[in-house]
């Protein structure tokens, strides 16, 4: 099963001469918003008119190509245009289009910037930045901060707004803490909320969406992770004037496998 949008693949030409100068990749890829997670239930890039299904789904990407600049170890650059099938495939399928139907066999493009200071003496680490990422009259602006400390945990945050055609907007928040018990076990506790509006065929459709979620990294062997996890979902969603509310408390375990 793949999410509208989700690529089964990627692959990329990475090209880096002089330690000075832009590295660029090529080919078949994910543009680089926001921070890259590998986890479709998160709701930072998901959309609260639809929720259970991430408006830019985890395995997303697109032909295209970046530039990735990073004159410093505490500073990095990118920029990148990409074909934009994929996204119109995503967005397509969703209550309303926020890329309008123009956008069509058109271009993506993104702009991020990071600052990476460390703190070596301490064995910590942190980041902060900010990426644009559009295509058509979709636009999604994220911003993220990170801590983390050598062999204990970390804490990232991260925030996404984005709007389009339709009167369409959203505004997702989620902050995630992780503690490593061991080399092989993490425990992770995340907090998120997705809101989103725009105008449907029945009237203006506001919704809401908020989850918990409790739950373990482990990874028994080498290159397999399993994700034993509880989420807890309030969910409501106002169209036409009428309104529907869920809770949903949900077990699961997600099977990640690396090669």
């Amino acid at each position: 099963f793949r999410y509208p949008g989700q690529s089964p693949w990627d692959a990329q030409l990475v090209l880096h001469g002089n330690a000075k100068f832009p590295q660029v990749r090529l080919g078949k890829l994910q543009p680089s918003i926001g921070i890259r997670h590998d986890d479709h239930t998160m709701l930072i890039r998901a959309d609260a008119l639809e929720p259970r299904r991430p408006a830019i789904p985890a395995g997303y990407a697109e032909y295209g190509g970046e530039l990735n600049y990073q004159p410093k170890s505490w500073v990095r650059a990118d920029a990148g245009a990409y074909l934009n099938s994929g996204l119109y495939v995503s967005m397509a399928s969703r209550p309303v289009n926020p890329m309008g139907a123009d956008a069509k066999d058109g271009l993506a493009w993104l702009g991020r910037v990071s600052f990476l200071p460390q703190f070596l003496d301490l064995g910590v680490n942190t980041w902060i930045g900010a990426s644009a990422f559009g295509s058509g009259e979709y636009l999604l602006f994220n911003g993220f901060l990170g801590v983390g400390k050598n062999e204990i945990g970390s804490l990232q945050l991260e925030v996404s707004k984005s709007s389009g055609a339709g009167q369409y907007e959203t505004l997702n928040v989620m902050a995630l803490a992780s503690y490593n018990i061991k080399e092989w076990l993490i425990a992770e506790l995340r907090l998120e909320q997705a809101t989103a509006s725009a105008e449907t065929k029945l009237g203006s459709r506001e919704a809401t969406t908020r989850q918990a979620v409790v739950g373990f990294q482990y990874f028994p062997i080498p290159y397999v992770e399993l994700r034993p996890e509880y989420r807890l979902i309030l969910s409501s969603d106002t169209e036409g004037g009428l309104q529907s509310e869920y809770a949903l408390g949900q077990y699961t375990l997600q099977v990640h496998l690396f090669f």
